[in-house]
């Protein structure tokens, strides 16, 4: 089996927090709030305002002392679970960084789950604290509470109402429950290897299992992300996939940390159009989902207008997908029609497109699922810089990706800098680095299953290596099946 490592060029941003600087996750926050203190962290709509607010660093800060003084006050001890049960915005910071500071394990809940899986995993973790956005969210786990020895205190952000009878849980608005004062705080989380966060896949093939991450898992991720795929302190990333989900979370929310960008919280998936408009990032981390859907919604518009316009649009995407290929070396440079067409059918055409994503996407991502060829044409053909990479929530969860000089969109990129991969039996992917999970929460032969007798991790994906590049080619228990 011949082991592959990364030969691709390494950028890292202006700004970037190391990993031995940071030491921990909470670190990683306490660094980026002392070099830039004033800078936009974080945008957030607000309701009741009827606008965006902006927070600082230094804002987040204050208000993450505020929530640490509250959690310590309940008694909790190194270890405990705190479990976020709401959508992506400034309180699931907070509560997050003020957990991990406190060297509490934090794991994140899909906030669109069923309240089966909801309870199976609060059960399975054992979680004490857990904060909801709205009461309504704990009101709906009624008949699985009685299931939950472990929880102590469930913290809302709205609604109104109270536990069933007989239920010893203390449910406690968190305006009312912030202190008004910080108090003395302790020093936080120094040990890079501690378990940080749990976050438990999907259990296509059984319950639901837990991935341990330590502080050290994530950050090195992070850090290697930004190696070959830099970000820079005036990008803005949009924020819409759920930070449950360890693909937001490590590439939409802490890389932007390491870095210091800006992040904007969208309001939900179905205000994403509107919110584009808005906000108008420069950086987009979504899943082949939405791509499919804006693909779907161009051809649509386009077929609505008549044939003229499908041909408009099919010339832009044919040019400028020649043009690109061309660039990279893989095709004859374009003709001389192309070449004397191309800035017509940008300004016409590709402009109209991309702007309708804010107009200044200076770099797209793409990952948690194969993207269709079609798909990345389209958006490659029309000058969107579109990458796609590869991961699994046991890796922290990046393991490759194409860069923006090295874009080659049929594949999932090359490893990133420190990540050893190799072909195995079957032509499983396997993969080894420094983030790969600590293990499976509650089940330690699940995790010796999920290793080779050489510590390499076993994705179940059968792939194709060529020239260092990744070529995912299905699943390997279902090659296995149909086979």
């Amino acid at each position: 089996m011949k082991k592959h490592t990364n030969t691709q060029t390494t950028h890292g941003c202006h700004d970037m927090v190391s990993v031995d600087e940071a030491g921990t996750l909470p670190g990683l926050f306490q660094c980026r709030a002392r070099r830039s203190p004033q800078s936009i962290a974080y945008r957030q709509y607000e309701p009741a305002k009827g606008n965006r607010e902006n927070y600082s660093w230094l804002q987040m800060k204050e208000k993450i002392d505020l929530w640490q003084t509250a959690l310590m006050a309940e008694g909790i001890s190194p270890g405990d679970r705190v479990a976020l049960y709401l959508k992506n915005s400034v309180e699931w910071v907070c509560c997050e960084q003020a957990a991990l500071s406190l060297q509490l394990v934090v794991v994140p809940l899909y906030f669109l789950d069923t309240a089966k899986n909801i309870a199976f995993i609060l059960q399975n973790s054992g979680t004490k604290i857990l904060l909801v956005g709205d009461i309504d969210q704990w009101l709906a786990l009624a008949e699985y509470q009685s299931d939950l020895p472990d929880l102590k205190l469930v913290l809302f952000l709205e609604g109104e109402g109270k536990s069933p009878k007989g239920n010893s849980v203390s449910l406690r608005r968190v305006a009312n429950w912030l202190p008004d004062t910080t108090g003395i705080l302790p020093n936080q989380a120094k040990d890079p290897h501690a378990l940080a966060t749990l976050i438990y896949t999907s259990g296509t093939t059984g319950p639901p299992k837990g991935v341990m991450l330590s502080h050290y898992n994530i950050l090195w991720n992070g850090e290697a992300i930004l190696k070959v795929v830099p970000a820079y302190q005036n990008d803005i990333f949009l924020s819409f996939l759920p930070l449950s989900h360890t693909f937001e979370r490590t590439v939409g929310y802490y890389v932007p940390m390491i870095a210091g960008s800006q992040v904007v919280f969208s309001r939900s998936v179905k205000d994403l159009a509107e919110d584009l408009l808005a906000v108008r990032p420069t950086v987009l981390i979504s899943v082949p989902r939405i791509y499919e859907r804006v693909y779907s919604r161009i051809y649509e518009k386009t077929q609505n207008k008549g044939r003229f316009a499908e041909k408009l649009l099919s010339m832009t995407v044919e040019t400028g997908w020649r043009m690109f290929e061309s660039s990279k070396g893989r095709a004859a440079s374009p003709s001389l029609l192309q070449r004397l067409t191309c800035p017509f059918l940008h300004r016409v055409i590709a402009r109209k497109v991309l702007n309708r994503l804010g107009g200044r996407v200076r770099l797209a991502v793409t990952g948690g699922a194969p993207l269709h060829e079609k798909v990345a044409r389209l958006f490659i053909g029309l000058g969107l810089p579109l990458l796609q990479g590869y991961g699994l929530t046991e890796s922290s969860p990046v393991v490759s990706a194409n860069t923006l000089e090295d874009n080659f969109p049929a594949s999932v990129g090359r490893p990133l800098p420190g990540v050893e991969v190799e072909v195995g039996p079957g032509n499983e992917l396997l993969v080894r680095s420094p983030s790969v999970m600590l293990g499976y929460w509650g089940v330690p032969e699940k995790y010796q299953e999920a290793l080779t007798a050489k510590g390499w991790l076993q994705t179940g994906d059968v792939v194709k290596i060529v020239d260092g590049r990744i070529f995912i080619r299905g699943r390997l228990k279902e090659i296995l099946v149909t086979s």
